[in-house]
């Protein structure tokens, strides 16, 4: 019973990302390379659909504001790659994804927000593996979901289930975009500076 009134306890006095810090997790994060967010990205099976990192640490700090700072997280874009809100302003978690993506269909009407996907992919990332891949490629909806090594388990409960609802929903053509939110040793950053606080 004490560790049913634990979670919301938690929840209430320090909020749902350092909840999800705390309960799910999260380590801080580490210094990577290309090579050890591919291997651990093969490992995980988050290897399918599109996958991107940032391309500098300048670059890391936008997608940082394109995410709202959460991670994991994703951004919804409509055909043409703008950005659509599927959440209200008071909802600060992620629980809503599980939500809209199965029932998006042709019809679905949300507000559109001011980010360009092409301009994202374009401008701030690079592929993870192989060479580039046409982001807009007709699909109907485009997800981008972030992701990183120190989410843990998070990485398999949300972004591994986000995209299989993605790919489970078969009134629309969804297309995954997955960025990888790792900070990497060739940026010139030290380890004290990437640790949370």
């Amino acid at each position: 019973m004490k560790k049913l009134l634990l979670v919301p306890a938690l929840y209430i006095t320090v909020g749902c990302q350092q909840l999800a810090k705390t309960v799910a997790g999260f380590d801080n994060p580490k210094l990577e390379n290309i090579h050890s967010v591919q291997s651990y990205a093969r490992q995980h099976h988050l290897d399918a659909a599109t996958n991107v990192i940032a391309k500098d640490k300048e670059s890391m700090k936008q997608l940082l504001m394109v995410f709202n700072k959460k991670l994991p997280d994703a951004v919804l874009f409509d055909t043409a790659g703008k950005e659509l809100i599927y959440r209200s302003p008071s909802e600060t978690c992620t629980a809503g994804l599980f939500k809209i993506i199965p029932n998006l269909d042709k019809t679905t009407s949300l507000k559109k927000g001011t980010q360009d996907l092409e301009n994202i992919i374009i401008r701030y990332t690079k592929p993870l593996f192989g060479s580039s891949d046409t982001v807009i490629d007709g699909s109907d909806y485009y997800l981008m979901i972030n992701w990183a090594k120190y989410a843990g388990k998070k990485n398999k409960e949300n972004v591994l289930e986000w995209e299989n609802l993605a790919k489970s929903n078969k009134k629309v053509r969804i297309k995954v975009i997955k960025v990888n939110m790792d900070f990497q040793d060739s940026w010139g950053l030290t380890e004290k500076e990437i640790q949370f606080h």
